[in-house]
């Protein structure tokens, strides 16, 4: 379905993966046009992500066109829905708000060296929804749009945690009727909210475990379907 939000996440799929802004003015085929500000290498690997779709579009630089990139679709995948991700129990995320006193140094000393504000962390439901730009997740709002965040999660089928830091996109109360009764543990709050991040930093490596995670998502479900 050719969507009619233009405005998409551009996630450069490489060692050193990057989210941008991106607008696409054109599509002809599997022949995609978006105008954006970055350079990116012919034959890179990309994603193109909007909240408004239903698929994801995977493609590769295949030129540079005036303002931006011209690429070619090689497959469109369904995005994961919340009951698709309760297939695999979701994904364990930490998280930490800082301060914006000392946010570069605090930022880099934590994808450098793993060194937090402190030792509190926010565990959320990990029964969230999630790409390769950011997660969206139920929690208490304790963050608001805006705030940066550090990050930590594992992906399941993995037990390596990776790193990043994110801003706070959205906080949106949910609805009483399609809050959660019961606790995702034991002794865990109840929460009231949504909260929607994107993430700032963040390695190729990590990118592609979420990609592959989705994946694995979708077969499962169609082999449950």
């Amino acid at each position: 379905m050719q969507p009619e939000e233009n405005d998409v996440d551009l996630v450069v799929i490489s060692e050193d993966a990057q989210i941008y802004h991106a607008t696409i003015v054109k599509r002809d085929g599997n022949t995609v046009y978006v105008k954006c500000s970055v350079v990116v290498p012919v034959g890179t690997p990309v994603c193109l992500q909007s909240d408004s779709w239903d698929q994801w579009l995977f493609a590769r630089v295949e030129d540079t066109w005036t303002h931006g990139l011209e690429l070619k679709v090689r497959r469109m995948t369904h995005s994961e829905r919340r009951d698709y991700t309760r297939v695999y129990g979701g994904i364990t995320l930490l998280y930490q708000v800082i301060d914006a006193g000392g946010e570069e140094l605090t930022l880099r000393r934590w994808i450098d060296r793993g060194e937090s504000v402190n030792d509190t962390w926010q565990t959320p439901d990990p029964f969230m929804d999630f790409s390769g730009s950011g997660l969206r997740f139920h929690h208490l709002p304790l963050c608001k749009a805006g705030d940066t965040l550090l990050l930590e999660f594992k992906v399941p089928g993995s037990e390596d945690w990776h790193r990043a830091t994110g801003e706070v996109i959205r906080v949106m109360e949910i609805p009483e009727d399609d809050r959660d009764n019961v606790p995702f543990e034991s002794g865990a709050v109840l929460p009231t909210h949504w909260i929607a991040i994107q993430f700032n930093e963040i390695s190729g490596s990590t990118v592609r475990s979420l990609v592959a995670f989705t994946e694995r998502i979708q077969e499962t479900a169609v082999h449950f379907a």
